[in-house]
């Protein structure tokens, strides 16, 4: 008795590849926007890193989504969110029965009915609906991923100013001496002002050099004494919970003079195509045919 041949069965269709790829590629592009906001946020990272990386240690999107969570920076609405994008890409990655968004609602009831309440369209069409609902998450979600990275990086290179700030105050006391070594120098070199060999009301007659030191050296003093003036007051604030802790230790570049910014950072990225590529190139997802 000779064997018969089975029919060749089309795997692409069967687990609807089309479908599951534009997915994937959503996915890649959301782990790669948190991984480069954290790196960010973390200021100073390897860059054989053992967790932001492509590597089996990596964190995972979800830990990575709860770390953002748990430091503030993800409002519970946009956590919401990620973790119902993940749940959906868990089910068509990982589920091979799960090929369309019809089946989707069979083996994860209610993450489907998580998407079509908070995307909601109208769409009749099941399938094409709940496609258009995980297209609008999709660029919801990854728009807030970039101003979030946004947000980062300017506060990375605000943090910076500040540590530049703050040491040249360090040095105030250097830069004071340095300056007074400078302005000697001239004046001894013939450089003196114009009224200083002239009476006036504070001295009866020209003030010489030392006078001269000496008053600046006065109000150095009160320079300095005004300065811890300033810190006492900024640390009683903080002490008095008037400065909040992110106020104090800034990650991020919030603030109605950098939201505009922001917006149009966001907007940009929009119009190049770096949102909209991963639904658009990718043909429409298809019912799986039956066999």
């Amino acid at each position: 008795m000779s064997n018969k041949e089975s029919p060749k069965r089309n795997y692409r269709e069967i687990y609807n590849m089309s479908l599951r790829s534009s997915i994937l590629l959503c996915s890649i592009r959301e782990e790669n926007e948190i991984s480069r906001a954290l790196k960010y946020l973390l200021r100073t990272v390897r860059p054989d890193s053992k967790t932001l990386d492509n590597k089996s240690s990596s964190l995972s999107f979800k830990n990575k989504v709860d770390l953002l969570y748990d430091i503030g920076d993800l409002e519970k609405s946009q956590y919401d969110k990620l973790i119902l994008f993940m749940e959906i890409r868990n089910q068509f990655i990982h589920n091979p029965n799960c090929n369309s968004f019809v089946n989707l609602s069979k083996y994860a009831p209610e993450t489907d009915k998580n998407l079509k309440n908070k995307f909601p369209n109208k769409t009749t069409d099941t399938e094409a609906s709940r496609w258009e609902s995980f297209g609008n998450l999709f660029l919801e979600t990854f728009a807030s991923l970039i101003e979030l990275r946004l947000e980062y990086r300017i506060g990375y290179r605000y943090e910076m100013d500040q540590y530049v700030n703050a040491r040249a105050m360090e040095n105030i006391n250097f830069s004071f001496k340095n300056a007074l070594i400078r302005w000697k120098t001239a004046f001894s070199n013939g450089k003196k002002f114009t009224s200083s060999n002239q009476p006036s009301i504070f001295w009866p007659t020209a003030p010489s050099i030392e006078d001269i030191e000496a008053e600046i050296r006065h109000f150095e003093y009160h320079l300095t004494a005004a300065m811890i003036d300033d810190k006492t007051k900024i640390l009683d604030k903080i002490s008095n919970g008037e400065l909040t802790e992110k106020e104090v230790f800034k990650r991020r570049a919030i603030g109605s003079d950098l939201q505009g910014l922001v917006a149009k950072s966001v907007e940009q990225a929009s119009a190049t195509g770096i949102v909209e590529e991963a639904t658009e190139q990718i043909e429409s997802p298809t019912e799986r045919k039956e066999e």
